[in-house]
């Protein structure tokens, strides 16, 4: 996809370990021949579900992975169609929503990295963000939506600046952060605050 780069940079710390896996069993190897690239469908598709489980560590997810990248192989499923998707909104969450393994939070966060920002990927994390900064408010998915309306179509966008400036005011300029480190340090700080202790 044309955002490659700058998709990469938002994949989630926590997800590095398997992420790093599928490069290293999968990826291809690039030209310098020290790293490799993300694997291509092909790639993954000749790799077993067991070897997804037990190489990469991606659990439940192996058998959608697997699937997805079978059916982009095998030209039944065709990724420059979906990118380039000019409908409404809710048709290309219906139609991403087609593919393996991908429900209402994939479809939204999958629309948001094609540039569309009006659907919200509801998460735990949304949650606890929107519960602080909203505390007498019940953070339910209707609820959350409805809050974020008014930046129509920008929802994502609006969630984005606000929770990365709580990340940045609460861990400091966010190029000085060690990715390594970065995702148990905001836990950290969630247990923290569920428990009463210190920010």
């Amino acid at each position: 996809m044309s955002r490659r780069t700058s998709v990469r940079r938002f994949i989630p710390v926590f997800k590095a370990t398997a992420l790093q896996a599928v490069v290293v069993y999968w990826g291809v190897p690039t030209s310098d021949g020290q790293a490799r690239g993300f694997p291509t469908p092909v790639r993954l598709a000749a790799a077993s579900v067991a070897e997804l489980r037990s190489l990469a560590r991606v659990g439940y997810r192996a058998d959608f992975i697997h699937a997805l990248a079978d059916r982009v192989a095998r030209g039944s499923i065709d990724l420059v169609e979906i990118e380039s998707f000019e409908g409404p909104s809710e048709a290309r969450q219906r139609l991403l929503k087609q593919l393996p393994g991908v429900g209402d939070y994939s479809a939204a966060h999958l629309c948001m990295l094609l540039g569309d920002y009006s659907r919200l990927a509801i998460d735990t994390e949304m949650i606890r963000f929107f519960r602080g900064r909203h505390p007498r408010r019940r953070p339910t998915p209707v609820v959350i939506r409805a809050a974020y309306r008014r930046w129509h179509p920008y929802e994502y966008l609006a969630y984005w600046h606000e929770i990365w400036s709580d990340y940045t005011r609460r861990h400091g300029p966010s190029a000085l952060w060690a990715a390594a480190d970065m995702g148990r340090r905001i836990t950290d700080h969630q247990k923290a605050n569920q428990a009463g202790g210190p920010a």
